[in-house]
């Protein structure tokens, strides 16, 4: 049904203790969320993608949580935040676009292009490890390498919890 489907696939920045559906229980009563070790996600690529010629309205839409790209993303930084007591491993899948330096707005202003460093690949992978106490890199993938169907390039973001690799020690 509609509601059920709605509860499944909902918008992570929704989850919350009190109304969590129990889906491993398939008990339709809320409970809370369940403890979870791996964390695999992706998020919209729209605002940041290189074939939207309006991604430059967006392109701090990592750091200020703005947008679709933005918006869940910081959704997933707070889910891990509240309830990622558990968590060992991440991995977040994006477009290539997510890696695009910036234009930048000189003070004479004149448009520069800026650095990957102030892209919002950047900005995620620092918002991973300062936020979200995440160990975390990006790897720029080809499908077509691993006998993928689709040629269409992605950044991967695996990332490993500061506190599960301190319990290794």
């Amino acid at each position: 049904s509609q509601p059920e489907r709605e509860k499944l696939f909902g918008d992570v920045r929704k989850v919350s203790q009190s109304e969590a559906p129990d889906y491993c229980n398939k008990d339709d009563a809320p409970s809370k969320v369940p403890r979870f070790n791996v964390l695999v996600g992706g998020f919209p690529c729209k605002d940041v993608s290189t074939g939207n010629n309006q991604r430059l309205k967006h392109q701090n839409g990592i750091t200020q949580k703005t947008g679709k790209t933005g918006g869940a993303f910081g959704g997933i930084i707070d889910l891990i935040k509240t309830h990622g007591e558990y968590l060992v491993f991440s991995v977040f899948e994006n477009v290539l676009g997510l890696g695009t330096a910036p234009t930048l707005t000189a003070p004479d202003g004149s448009k520069q292009k800026g650095s990957i460093n102030e892209s919002n690949l950047a900005a995620s992978l620092s918002m991973l490890d300062t936020e979200a106490d995440q160990l975390a890199f990006a790897c720029h993938l080809d499908p077509r390498n691993f006998a993928g169907p689709q040629s269409r390039d992605r950044y991967w973001m695996p990332a490993f919890s500061r506190a599960a690799l301190a319990k290794l020690n």
